[in-house]
């Protein structure tokens, strides 16, 4: 006999309380390896590098968590290639950071200053030197790209979302400056990521766990900043990114 409709909530619920417990479990035992990692050993492992491994360990075992998502990496390559690079993906879900951390590689993931009053996530996030933007700030955000930039000098990368956050119909977003001004003040290649099918994994405000999901991230080719850089061209090149990403999301 099938069930009603009204039957599947509660399985549904039970569903999405496990793995976000199976989450919470990992951020745990995660964020105490990360903190421990990046402090104790930070003497032999300057750039933390192992800290920020086990930082994307979490985030793949989180998204590992949901039997119910798939996951399709594309143009891993590239990434392994490009070297220290200003990473640019697309926004439409919380599950994206988890879907990118199985790229793994070092880099650190430009976030919100409210994502660091979570519990062992945000102080892995700050042991390993994440950098942050307060909302609003421009004082802020000055410092977040010398963060970024001293991180790219030592060969570590950096991630930005640059629409800034979710979307909420899919659609690409118009970008901030941020990662194209960092991009062009250093020098560094902008590796565009494509993240597709993550909002319906887990849509922007939501918490229901239940659904299925095939999430692909596609790696594209790197992007020369050579031609925007002697006119810092901040707008002629996040038109470019743009357009490459935009193309890959509709394709």
């Amino acid at each position: 006999m099938l069930r009603s409709p009204a039957m599947w909530i509660p399985l549904r619920v039970l569903w999405s309380l496990i793995v976000w417990t199976e989450i919470a479990v990992a951020t745990v035992v995660a964020g105490t390896f990360t903190v421990l990692a990046a402090t104790l050993l930070r003497p032999i492992d300057p750039n933390r590098r192992i800290g920020q491994l086990a930082s994307t360990a979490w985030g793949h075992a989180c998204f590992l968590a949901n039997p119910l998502w798939k996951l399709e990496i594309k143009g891993r390559e590239r990434m392994k290639k490009a070297g220290p690079v200003v990473i640019c993906a697309n926004h439409s879900s919380q599950v994206d950071i988890l879907a990118i951390s199985a790229l793994h590689g070092q880099w650190r993931w430009v976030s919100k200053s409210e994502m660091f009053w979570f519990p062992f996530l945000g102080w892995g996030m700050k042991a390993i030197g994440s950098p942050f933007v307060r909302r609003g700030d421009k004082e802020s955000g000055k410092k977040m790209l010398e963060h970024c930039r001293w991180w790219l000098d030592r060969g570590v990368s950096i991630l930005i979302f640059p629409e800034g956050t979710r979307t909420e119909d899919g659609a690409l977003q118009p970008f901030k400056p941020g990662a194209f001004k960092l991009a062009l003040e250093s020098g560094r290649p902008v590796l565009p990521v494509v993240v597709k099918g993550s909002a319906d994994a887990l849509p922007k405000k939501s918490i229901d766990m239940s659904h299925r999901a095939r999430v692909v991230v596609s790696v594209l080719e790197p992007v020369d900043v050579t031609p925007w850089r002697s006119a810092l061209d901040v707008d002629g090149l996040a038109a470019h990114v743009r357009a490459a990403m935009e193309n890959a999301l509709t394709s």
